[in-house]
């Protein structure tokens, strides 16, 4: 597959609508990074006359797993598919056909990985997805963060969730000790080694989404064996601006 990377709105929300409207066949499938991203391009296609499914946190338990257990039912006739880290492993679509997939991430939401999980959910039958090219919008300004330096690395991560348990800690047992055995009712446990190791990946992985988006974005398209590369609506004056003059914002982002 081969990815577009853009960092312009309007940009995406013009390929969302224009891929609605030149579709024959199939779906739309729409991955974004926060439901408030979803509900707004939902919001968007119904607008403009299109139908077709949400999925986010909001929508409820018993929904998902209805139309989760047989998306072909559900997905085979409609217009759009959009989704959140909702839609993840094990919910295969095996005759609904996708037309084209959309991206929309976003750095304090979904994490990338859990937004890959879902689009690769698509084109997994032969003559599943209509179209390879994958328009993505990243929530950054640019590619000014392109690569890990300085970021926190999984031994500075564990170390710092077992000093925070340590500390915790001492302050329940200190906590018992003022008022003692009987009358403190919170019982408390160490929490296990393996615990605190998945807690340290998931701070790092969160920093890694805020901090290096777009490095962890094509790294991710990388692993896959897809291509990627700045949208052509970018020219090549503008490319050379957004990856060197806007790098300087770079340590300024890194904070953020």
């Amino acid at each position: 597959r081969n990815v577009q990377i853009t960092f312009d709105r309007l940009r995406l929300q013009e390929q969302f609508l224009k891929a609605l409207k030149k579709k024959r066949r199939g779906f739309v499938a729409l991955a974004c990074g926060s439901k408030k991203q979803a509900k707004q391009y939902a919001k968007l296609a119904k607008s403009e006359g299109f139908r077709g499914h949400v999925y986010h946190g909001d929508i409820g338990d018993e929904l998902k797993a209805k139309h989760f257990s047989d998306p072909d039912m559900y997905w085979s006739d409609v217009d759009f598919v959009i989704f959140t880290s909702t839609l993840s492993v094990g919910i295969d679509n095996r005759k609904a056909v996708c037309a084209k997939i959309l991206v929309h991430t976003c750095r304090c939401g979904s994490t990338l990985r859990e937004l890959f999980q879902g689009i690769c959910r698509f084109g997994r039958f032969a003559g599943g997805i209509l179209d390879d090219e994958i328009v993505a919008l990243l929530d950054t300004g640019g590619p000014k963060i392109n690569h890990f330096d300085n970021m926190p690395s999984f031994t500075s991560e564990i170390a710092n969730v077992v000093q925070k348990e340590a500390h915790d800690w001492e302050a329940y047992q200190a906590r018992k000790v003022q008022f003692g055995e009987g009358l403190y009712h919170h019982r408390r446990q160490r929490i296990p080694q393996w615990m605190l190791r998945v807690q340290a990946w998931n701070n790092l992985e969160r920093s890694v989404n805020e901090r290096c988006h777009y490095a962890a974005f094509t790294r991710l398209c990388e692993h896959r064996g897809w291509k990627h590369e700045l949208d052509e609506s970018f020219s090549r004056k503008r490319k050379y601006k957004i990856t060197n003059v806007l790098a300087d914002a770079g340590t300024a982002d890194a904070k953020e």
